[in-house]
């Protein structure tokens, strides 16, 4: 009986809207990072919006997140069935050059094109002071070659994929507000989320104007704390990846939350699904204007 009245639901729900109610009907989405946090909510609201979008992962963690369990949250979302939007998992490390390359022919071949890209995929790396992690070597928990790297060969294989097939493309890379302001705390997360930043306004300007017969935009999004696996693991006194899994209702984050939103003026920490909205706006035609442009969404905590 459930499950007729889901079926009900969404049939009434979509005969409540159509096609012009929608943003990005028919544009092809990839949102590397998807499988949980940011790049979870961003892959959905695409979604919900009609997108065919594509979400990688290394799928590193399955225990607590996985490309088969978001793929299957999305795709079950009553306002995704309503819009007749489409989620396509694909397994890739995108820090890797040879595993992008694939994800990327992988992408020319199914879907032949491609109009957004959001470049979520990420890591915060070993706590401490710089001198307590020099010895730190390049493994799959180093920021330089998850952000840096990552967010360099997507870009890259981006805006080739763009330009070649004429598409107006728009490019969001998720930065963090250490790109903006440094963190002790976070030496090579800060120096990785800086580069990105960098990465960012560098392949903003190359296709601005059009003249070339192609207009694409490129932007960097730095969001504030914001509630999501990545910020749980980070208040342990371990490494973040080591030790207990901390969640929203654990002890452990609940006593270390006023200590993190002291200094936000809003006196909370952020929704991934409020980072996704203005992920979202960045890739409507309302934002033609904006390129090689940072935006901050830290609920105040550095307004100047």
């Amino acid at each position: 009986m459930k499950c007729v009245f889901a079926v009900v639901a969404v049939a009434l729900f979509a005969a409540c809207v159509n096609a012009d109610d929608y943003r990005f009907v028919d544009k092809v989405v990839l949102v590397t990072g998807g499988s949980s946090g940011i790049g979870f909510q961003t892959a959905l609201q695409f979604a919900q919006e009609g997108a065919h979008v594509i979400i990688t992962a290394r799928d590193s963690n399955t225990e607590h997140y996985s490309l088969k369990n978001a793929t299957d949250t999305i795709s079950a979302d009553p306002a995704v069935i309503a819009s007749k939007g489409f989620v396509r998992p694909v397994q890739a490390d995108v820090s890797n050059r040879d595993s992008a390359k694939k994800l990327f022919d992988n992408i020319r071949a199914q879907e032949g094109r491609l109009d957004i890209a959001i470049n979520g995929a990420g890591i915060s790396g070993p706590l401490g002071h710089l001198f307590e992690t020099a010895e730190f070597t390049l493994t799959e928990h180093d920021p330089i070659m998850n952000n840096v790297y990552a967010t360099m060969y997507c870009l890259a294989y981006e805006e080739e994929l763009m330009y070649s097939n004429g598409i107006n493309g728009s490019i969001v890379n998720i930065a963090a507000v250490q790109g903006i302001v440094p963190n002790s705390t976070l030496p090579r997360y800060t120096a990785s989320k800086h580069a990105v930043i960098g990465l960012g306004k560098s392949l903003g300007l190359p296709h601005i104007t059009g003249e070339d017969g192609v207009y694409i935009r490129v932007n960097n999004i730095a969001p504030g704390v914001t509630a999501t696996p990545f910020a749980f693991q980070l208040v342990k006194n371990s490494q973040p990846w080591e030790g207990e899994w901390v969640t929203e209702d654990s002890k452990t984050w609940q006593d270390a939350l006023p200590g993190v939103v002291a200094h936000t003026p809003m006196g909370r920490v952020a929704r991934p699904s409020e980072i996704a909205a203005a992920i979202l706006w960045l890739c409507t035609d309302d934002a033609n204007y904006i390129s090689a442009s940072t935006l901050l969404v830290d609920g105040g905590a550095w307004a100047t």
